[in-house]
Order: structure tokens, then C-alpha cells, then sequence
């Protein structure tokens, strides 16, 4: 638990007089006179109220202290984030195909009315195609989930338990089928997003920043080879990038395909046909697919109607829970909640620019700025310039008796003053993540040149000669320094930001509102020829627009940061007494509530720690000390044996390879040195009851025989089944005593007249026909086929 704060103002003026004035006796014997009249007691009393300001403020912890205890422990406050949501953009009719590059600025239409702006966070190539059908295929027959797909609800993709056929055959492989009203452009990468149910957020963040802190932990400096050439010892050969963690599943493989006239045609990654991002289906991400030749139209499957069809197969490996589907996007743009500040700067009539200068255009300008932001110097520089690159939202240029105007993603914040510490307010704030670059125009208007100034959290750490300057924690105001922490911008010189405001958690926007491209500088820009086009076409969210935050107070980084420092605390307060040794028949959400530990000291840990390792679905885990899975009779120190369970293959799910290469990886980063974990699967036993069961007189036999060969297999289940209904617990035996409590609890059935109990673990058969079944420590059970005979009344 943390450590309370001390008090250390705990002494008042009255207690330092008094103190003092007994500490006289022993320091100066002559001086007998200790009333208030006397001038040393006036000075007794001057200190202590001295001293008790020194013990208040020492007891003080101010604001921007608590910031940056809170940064060097890693939990910084988070700055203002925008919400995110995915568009399908859906162009009319014979429109052809066209680019939304990032930046496009789009709108959304709030419950409220409020008009919420947005911006594409990365290009997109928009196809005339509409998406109107969908199937899944478990490799025996097609379900149309056309329905599902247009009304939003979640479908598994490639049936309920999805397995690689052996030997393989890609026409009775598992598979996800999407159909289009037309064809796709060849050539073109047309995008569709996939979203999972299952899906976490950031998981795939997760995963990249994982690996690369294992690479950088594993990296070693190379060493030359030596009896190279002419020249003497020669380094090895570069070894090529491996691919990003989060574009391979630890286990399933998936290849995409498109039909085209003589059949079905494999999209080739290495050619960039494809560019799959979800994982084998299982992140929220986009799927890039470019059709080399053209598509026919074709009946597929249960849909009728002939489409043009793509579709997604598991090629080998399994996956650990079905996956589910809950939208697919065509023409995806990816949106964040922000609006690119920008300004339209007035030219001074008389004013010559000097170089070409349109609409669209991406330039370094040389501009002079007075301190009511117009302009009186304006040139193109060279791609050699210091000065930052500008899109040309607009154009006028000047004459000798009219001024002009240019608009640039550029906004002046002020003209500096050459004092110290000088704050500028920022327009429309607070600021996307804190993020924001701020230049200055110095000098005089023939010789004036950028400056750029790095953004810091603060200018603790920054020489007197450094152009840095801070943001504020709100995201709302540009601080510089004094001279000594940080430069002081000069006088004169003009102010100017480049930045994204955003909205925080007012821009969360709920699926299916209004959507639009937005009608300003920046959107005819950035799309050119191609507004019309866009702007005419259908855009819509189906999920809307969720994870804005506003700046994060102080409290609440310092709440978060004791949630993970002490979430091994957490964990045993759950676990509630001594008696309590694993996490896995408490309830799950409860669990998954608490944060995972940032290191391994207990089995609770490393249960709760396998429940969340990033692009897995561990359904439930459980810990031993001392056991040794090869030998669970003899005790094996410093040895901690950790099974994981996953939601398939149904009836007896069991970790693939991949999976425990995955979850093994993943905590043996974090296990106490001198710990050796093992990351096994659960072994099964096959669990069959004979039974005769005496009906009600009223009841159907039939009917009650697959009632209770049902009540049976639920309670036997390894992930839903046992007395607790959190999936059997590991190690426990299975009583007699219960299975005729079940059977008897069952609607129709009057009592039981025999029972036995059979069990089977791969070729071992045990019958217990008076006796429980016992199970091993790592051991589940799994229903078996039984056998039920059901006696009339």
C-alpha cells in the first residue's frame, strides 16, 4: 500500500516560545526577566514565528514538484488526447477513384448540435465499390452475415471453432467472404478496416514497444569478420528488418484472395498486393488490398446475387477465441478529433513576392511580420532553407493598391518582448498531445530568418542560450525561459505555432451521427481537383469517435501511478485472506479490473500478468510453486508452473505452440531473477456418466435425457462449468455427490437410480463406479459422451 505523507508541520508558535524560553535557563543564567515585556523574549518570539513559515512551506509540496516526481517515477500527467473514430466514405456514382491525403479536415454533427472537426490521420485511396455482402465459412457451409454487416451487429468471421483443414485445401479452409457491387480498380489500393470484438486498445502499440525494448535488450556490438578482403577484416552483411510483431499472429496465418474469371487468386504481400494489419483478424486495424487484374462477379456461397468477392482464409495455425467481427469499413479514413490551426495572413499593398506561390503548394518562405501580423516581406526559399515547409492553404496576391492575403497552417501568438519568462496564450487550445512547433522571424525585413524552438514539459534542464520553451500541462499557453533556464525570444520578433487543438472528451462523437467534409482552405488544399468528388460523397461512422481525454490532473496521475506501483497489493486484496492462493475462481471481471504488475513476485502476479499479454486471449491462467509439470509429486524449488487456458478448440481448449512461445516471452521479462517459470497447457480428463434417471410422470423422456446429458456437459465445462460456473477448477476431483445433485436438479427428473463415473485421459480409461474421479494439480475435465437412460414413472 503507499506510504502516507508525513506532517511535518506540526509545531505552533506557542511551542517554539515555549522552547525557547526553556532553553534559556541552561544558555544564559543571568538573564532571569522571561515576560513578554522583556526585549529577548520579543526576539524568542520573532524566531519561532520564523521558524513555524520555515516548517510550513517545508511541509509544501507544490504543484510543479509533484509533476516532476510523477515524470521520474514514468507516470507523467497525460496531456490532451483526441478522440479517434474510423469514416467510410462512400463516392457517388461514376466518380471515379481519389486520394484523401492526411489532414483532410472532416466534420461531425454532435447529439447537441455542436460541429465537431476532425482530421485524416493518414491517406486513403477512395474506390467507387460499395460493400453489400458478407459470409463466414467454417469449412463445411456458408452463412450469409449480410444482415450483421448492415445492421451493425457482431458476427464471427470464419464460423465458431476455426481450423485449418489437413490436408490443405483452400476451398474447405475457414474463411471470411466480403462482396461488392462492383469491381475493384486493379492497381488501386482500396482499404477496408476490420473491427474485432475482442479487440484492446493500444494493443498493437502494445506489441511494437515490446519487442523493441527485447531487441535493444538482446543487442550486442558486432564484431568484424575476420579474412575479408584486400582491405582487411570486413563487417557482416546487414540483417534484414524482421517484420512488426503486431503483423503476425503468434499462431494463425491468414492470406487474403480475389475472384477473379477463371477462379480464385491469391493477393502476394511481397508484391504489396496486400497489407494486412489486423493480425489474423484480431486487431482493429486496416487491410490495404490492390487487385492486379480484374475482378468477376460470381455466385458464392448461400448469397444469391453475383458480387465481387474478396475474401480472408486461415492458412495454417489456430487462433485462441473465435473471431469476431462487429463492422467492416470500406474506404476507411482514419480520423482524430483536432482542428490544424491556421491563419490567414493580410500582404501589405506594395508588397512584391518574390517566386511562384499557389494554392496547394508546399513551400519554405521568407515572410516579414509587424506586430498586427501583416505582412511586408514574402519570398520562396530554397529546399536548402532553415525555414519549415508550409501547404499554401490560399492565395491572393497584392497589387501596388490592394493588399493580398495568403493562408498558411500557421498562427502568430504574439511578438516577442526580450523579457524573461514571457507567456503567450494559444488560440482554440488546448493543444493534440502537447505537441506543437513554435518558430520565431527574426531580424530585420531584408535579413529576417526562422528560429526554431524545441517544445519541452519544462525548462528545468535547459542553458540559458537553448531555444526552448515549454507547453503548459493544460495544453493551453507557450512558456519561455528567463535567460538562464531556456532563451529569451527578441524583441521584435514574431511568434508563430504550428499545432492541432483539440477538444479532449467533448469530441467523443456517438456512432451513426451526420458526418461531412469539412468546407475550408485546408480541405480544398489538400484534395485539390478531387473536393468536388468527396464532398459529394456519402461519409458515416457506424462506431463514432471514442478515447478523448482532457489533460490529466496531478491526483489522477498520482492515483495511477499507486494503482500499478502497488497492484501486487491490489491483487491480495482481492484474493481476500491467507487461505487464498489463485486468482482463477474469482470473479473475471473483478480480476481484469486490477492492473497486471510490472514484475512477477508472487503466483498471483504471474496469473494476473498471463491474463493480459498483448495480442493474446488468455481465458484463464493458473499458478503452482514448487511443482514441476514433468513431475508434480516431487517438490522443485524456485520452479513455478504456469497453465494457461485459451476459449478454443471447443470442448477441450488448449494453448498452441505459438500461444505459450507468446505468453513465455512475455513473462519471463518480468519473472524474479533466479525464477524458472514453465508455460504449459492443461492435460484433460474425458469425464462420461452412465446414468438411470426415474422421470415425472408428466415429463418427456427424450426430453429429459438431452436435458441432462446438456446439464452435465455445462457443468463439466473447463471454462464456464464446476460449482463456482468461473470453468472447472484445476486439480479438483470430480464427486459423485455433485454429479446427482445436477442431474437431480434437472426439470423432470424424479431421482436418480444408478450412477458411475468414467474417465479417460488420451489411451488410460478409469471407471469409479462407487468412487470420485481424482484429478492431478494441472489437470481439467471435459464431458465426455454419456450415457443416460430415462426410467417412465
Amino acid at each position: 500500500m503507499p506510504l502516507p505523507l508525513p506532517n511535518l508541520d506540526t509545531r505552533r508558535w506557542a511551542d517554539l516560545v515555549d522552547e525557547g524560553r526553556a532553553l534559556i535557563p541552561r544558555h544564559a543564567p543571568g538573564w532571569t526577566d522571561h515576560n513578554v515585556h522583556d526585549p529577548g523574549i520579543t526576539l524568542v518570539e520573532l524566531f519561532a514565528w520564523l521558524v513555524e513559515q520555515l516548517i510550513y512551506r517545508a511541509n509544501r509540496v507544490p504543484e510543479r514538484h509533484l509533476r516532476k516526481f510523477l515524470a521520474l517515477a514514468g507516470f507523467a500527467p497525460e496531456p490532451p488526447r483526441p478522440a479517434t473514430a474510423v469514416l467510410g466514405v462512400q463516392l457517388a456514382a461514376n466518380a471515379g477513384t481519389h486520394t484523401v491525403p492526411a489532414g483532410t479536415p472532416f466534420a461531425a454533427t454532435a447529439s447537441d448540435g455542436r460541429a465537431v472537426p476532425f482530421v485524416a490521420t493518414a491517406p486513403t485511396t477512395l474506390v467507387e465499390a460499395a460493400l453489400v455482402a458478407a459470409q463466414s465459412f467454417d469449412g463445411e457451409r456458408f452463412v450469409d452475415r449480410t444482415r450483421a454487416l448492415r445492421e451493425g451487429t457482431a458476427f464471427p468471421a470464419m464460423g465458431a471453432d476455426p481450423r485449418a483443414p489437413r490436408p490443405y485445401d483452400a476451398e474447405r479452409a475457414p474463411a471470411l467472404y466480403l462482396g461488392f457491387d462492383r469491381a475493384l480498380p486493379p492497381g488501386s489500393a482500396a482499404t477496408l478496416w476490420l473491427h474485432p470484438a475482442a479487440a484492446r486498445a493500444g494493443e498493437g502499440v502494445a506489441l511494437d514497444a515490446e519487442e523493441a525494448e527485447r531487441r535493444a535488450a538482446c543487442d550486442r556490438p558486432t564484431r568484424p569478420c575476420a579474412g575479408g578482403g584486400a582491405g582487411g577484416d570486413e563487417p557482416a552483411p546487414p540483417v534484414p528488418p524482421m517484420p512488426a510483431p503486431s503483423a503476425l499472429h503468434h499462431s494463425a496465418r491468414t492470406a487474403w484472395d480475389y475472384r477473379e474469371a477463371p477462379g480464385w487468386r491469391a493477393l502476394d504481400p511481397r508484391a504489396q498486393q496486400v497489407d494486412d494489419r489486423t493480425r489474423a483478424l484480431t486487431l482493429d486495424a486496416p487491410v490495404r488490398l490492390a487487385v492486379p487484374t480484374a475482378m468477376a462477379a460470381m455466385q458464392v456461397g448461400a448469397v444469391s446475387a453475383p458480387l465481387f468477392w474478396i475474401r480472408c482464409r486461415l492458412v495454417r495455425g489456430s487462433f485462441d477465441d473465435t473471431p469476431v467481427l462487429t463492422a467492416v469499413t470500406l474506404n476507411a479514413v482514419a480520423v482524430e478529433q483536432a482542428r490544424a490551426a491556421w491563419h490567414r495572413f493580410p500582404i501589405a499593398a506594395g508588397t512584391v513576392p518574390a517566386g511562384a506561390i499557389a494554392p496547394g503548394a508546399r513551400l519554405r518562405l521568407a515572410i516579414g511580420l509587424d506586430e498586427r501580423g501583416v505582412m511586408h516581406t514574402l519570398a520562396v526559399e530554397p529546399p536548402s532553407s532553415s525555414a519549415p515547409e508550409l501547404l499554401v492553404l490560399d492565395y491572393t496576391a497584392p497589387t501596388a493598391t490592394a493588399p493580398g492575403s495568403i493562408a498558411l497552417p500557421l498562427v502568430q501568438l504574439g511578438t516577442g518582448s526580450g523579457l524573461p519568462e514571457q507567456h503567450l496564450p494559444i488560440e482554440g487550445a488546448p493543444v493534440a498531445r502537447g505537441e506543437v512547433a513554435v518558430h520565431t522571424i527574426e531580424g530585420t525585413a531584408g535579413a529576417a530568418r526562422w528560429r526554431a524552438w524545441t517544445a519541452r514539459a519544462d525548462l528545468d534542464a535547459s542553458g540559458e542560450t537553448e531555444p526552448h520553451a515549454s507547453i503548459a500541462p493544460a495544453g493551453d499557453e507557450i512558456r519561455f525561459g528567463d535567460g538562464r533556464r531556456g532563451r529569451v525570444p527578441p524583441d521584435g520578433a514574431a511568434i508563430v505555432a504550428a499545432y492541432a487543438a483539440t477538444m479532449g472528451t467533448l469530441g467523443e462523437v456517438s456512432g451513426g451521427r451526420p458526418w461531412r467534409l469539412d468546407d475550408d482552405p485546408v480541405a480544398h488544399a489538400r484534395l485539390g481537383a478531387s473536393f468536388a468528388a468527396v464532398a459529394q460523397a456519402t461519409v458515416g461512422s457506424r462506431l463514432g469517435a471514442a478515447h478523448g481525454s482532457d489533460a490529466e490532473p496531478v491526483g489522477h496521475a498520482a492515483a495511477r501511478a499507486a494503482a500499478f506501483l502497488w497492484a501486487h497489493e491490489r491483487l491480495v486484496e482481492l484474493c481476500q485472506g491467507d487461505a487464498c492462493t489463485t486468482l482463477d475462481q474469482l470473479d473475471g471481471a473483478a480480476v481484469r479490473a486490477r492492473p497486471a504488475p510490472a514484475r512477477a513476485t508472487t503466483a498471483l502476479d504471474l496469473e494476473r500478468i498471463a491474463l493480459d499479454v498483448p495480442g493474446t486471449r488468455v481465458r484463464r491462467a493458473r499458478a503452482w510453486t514448487a511443482l514441476d509439470p514433468v513431475d508434480a509429486c516431487l517438490e522443485a524449488s524456485g520452479t513455478v508452473t504456469l497453465v494457461i487456458v485459451p476459449a478454443l478448440p471447443r470442448r477441450r481448449p488448449s494453448p498452441s505452440p505459438g500461444l505459450l512461445r507468446a505468453v513465455r516471452r512475455w513473462v519471463d521479462r518480468r519473472r524474479v531473477l533466479c525464477t524458472r517459470v514453465v508455460v504449459v497447457g492443461p492435460s484433460y480428463l474425458d469425464v462420461s456418466v452412465r446414468a438411470t434417471v426415474r422421470a415425472l410422470r408428466s415429463a418427456d423422456a427424450d426430453r429429459v435425457r438431452a436435458a441432462v446429458a446438456s446439464a452435465l456437459d455445462g457443468f463439466l465445462d473447463p471454462l464456464t462449468g464446476g460449482p463456482a460456473g468461473r470453468g472447472w477448477p484445476f486439480g479438483r476431483d470430480v464427486y459423485r455427490s455433485e454429479i446427482l445433485q445436477v442431474i437431480d436438479a434437472v426439470p423432470g427428473v424424479d431421482h436418480v437410480l444408478a450412477l458411475s463415473l468414467a474417465g479417460r485421459a488420451g489411451d488410460e480409461a478409469r471407471e469409479a463406479a462407487c468412487d470420485n474421479l481424482c484429478l492431478p494439480p494441472t489437470w481439467l475435465v471435459s464431458p465426455a459422451a454419456h450415457a443416460i437412460d430415462v426410467v417412465p414413472a
